[in-house]
This record gives structure tokens, C-alpha cells and sequence, in this order.
């Protein structure tokens, strides 16, 4: 089955943004798409991040919070959104930047193989590293890729 494969292939995974409906899903244990199958079946010992994006009314929501608390419980990493303010002048929580994301995910892979006892001199491949960021619309095509020195 693919999310297996995905689960054990995978030493890391970061989903961003995080839509208020896939936090919902995670948080819920439901599992109807291949996200959050690969949540469901994730092996919680390896790093899990999530970066949510929504507005400030979802954020504060009394829903969210019940979400949140449930991500928390699984050892789910929440990088929290940013505050920002609209060209309107209204607040929204804005996803964290990329490089903020990219950096605790390497940090945290770092810090994961060193727990699986490889050797240090294996981890050197870190210093310097690069990472390439991507996202998907909705309809699963590529929108965006940024190349992070």
C-alpha cells in the first residue's frame, strides 16, 4: 500500500500549509485521502511537522484549539503561523517562511538519525545544506518550487 511505503520511506515529513480541514482530519484519526493516510500509519518516533496557515477567527477558533491539543498529544511539531496584516488592514496568521520550516526540519532529522545511533561523521552531508520547498494546489499540480541556500 502506497502510505506504507510513503511512511517508511520517508525519515521526516512537513505538511505546508496546513488547511484548517486537514487539521481537523489528522486530529480526528480520519484518514480519506493519501495525506492523511500517510498521518494515520505515521511512525511517531520520526518527525512530523506541521505549518498551518488560516485566518485569525479559524485560528482562535474554540475547534482549532481542541485540534491543536490533539496534534500536541500525538507528537506532532506545530511551527506556528505568523501574524501578519492584510493590504485591508485585517490580521490573518499567515504560514511560517519557508526557510523557518526548512530549517527545523533538517534540524530535526539531524537530531533523529543521531537518536538512531548512525554515525556522526554520516550527518556531515547537514552542514550547508539545501532544501527545495514545493507545494501543490488543490488539484494536486505544482504551484511553486523555491530553491533556500
Amino acid at each position: 500500500m502506497l502510505h506504507v511505503e510513503l511512511r517508511n520511506w520517508a525519515d521526516i515529513m512537513v505538511i505546508a500549509p496546513l488547511s484548517t480541514n486537514t487539521l481537523g482530519k489528522i486530529a480526528l484519526g480520519l484518514c480519506d485521502n493519501l495525506l492523511t493516510s500517510i498521518v494515520r500509519a505515521w511512525d511517531y518516533r520520526k518527525p512530523l511537522f506541521v505549518a498551518p496557515s488560516m485566518s485569525t477567527c479559524i485560528w482562535e477558533d474554540f475547534f482549532t484549539e481542541r485540534h491543536l491539543n490533539a496534534i500536541d498529544e500525538l507528537g506532532i511539531i506545530l511551527i506556528r503561523p505568523v501574524s501578519i496584516t492584510t493590504a485591508s488592514g485585517e490580521r490573518e496568521h499567515a504560514m511560517a517562511e519557508p526557510s523557518t520550516i526548512c530549517s527545523d526540519g533538517v534540524a530535526s532529522l539531524a537530531l533523529v538519525h543521531l537518536y538512531l545511533d548512525v554515525n556522526v561523521d554520516a550527518m556531515l552531508f547537514l552542514i550547508n545544506t539545501h532544501c527545495t520547498v514545493t507545494s501543490l494546489g488543490t488539484n494536486g499540480k505544482p504551484v511553486s518550487a523555491i530553491f533556500l541556500n
